[in-house]
């Protein structure tokens, strides 16, 4: 049995979706990508250990229930949520400082601790990059998946392999 730890970031994740303007169903996007990982590894037996969302979590307002009731969800289908509180800065706009080393943190940890034997980054965020080398300098292939035109080629570079959000969308969105 093969173990496979997910790590998805939640901001790279939203902005994706916004900027293709499609709702991602999360509990076929881990189906599709059991099913990938398993040709790739030509193995039926990939276990799927605890996929993790890492989100920055809105204080106040319409956001925080709106992004409250999208987690609500999202744990319902087997995924774990990390999060860091969403800032308000002086001119009142709101940022994130941490998610994302909470995620590399946790997905190098897993590597050097063997938690997992394969890795699925869900980022194209090129500040991954030295955490990804780090995975894989430890033994363990990763596959990154991005879209394309949002993957940093360095990532994509340092990454065991790459799927593209492109190839399976058909697959693994969510339809109202």
């Amino acid at each position: 049995m093969i173990r496979c730890g997910i790590f998805i970031d939640g901001s790279y994740m939203f902005h994706q979706s916004q900027q293709l303007k499609v709702r991602f169903d999360y509990a076929k996007l881990m189906s599709t990508l059991m099913r990938s990982l398993g040709d790739r590894w030509e193995t039926e037996s990939i276990c799927n250990i605890s996929p993790t969302y890492y989100t920055a979590l809105p204080m106040t307002g319409d956001r925080e229930e709106k992004h409250s009731s999208f987690l609500t969800a999202l744990k319902a289908t087997g995924i774990q949520i990390k999060s860091v509180p969403l800032l308000t800065g002086p001119d009142s706009s709101r940022y994130s400082k941490g998610e994302d080393m909470l995620l590399a943190c946790d997905m190098v940890r897993g590597s050097i601790r063997s938690h997992y034997d394969i890795a699925v980054l869900c980022s194209g965020d090129g500040d991954f990059t030295p955490a990804v080398q780090m995975v894989v300098s430890e033994g363990k292939p990763i596959t990154v998946v991005a879209h394309k035109s949002s993957l940093s080629p360095q990532l994509g570079s340092a990454a065991t392999f790459t799927l593209l959000l492109d190839d399976m969308l058909d697959e693994v969105l969510l339809y109202p």
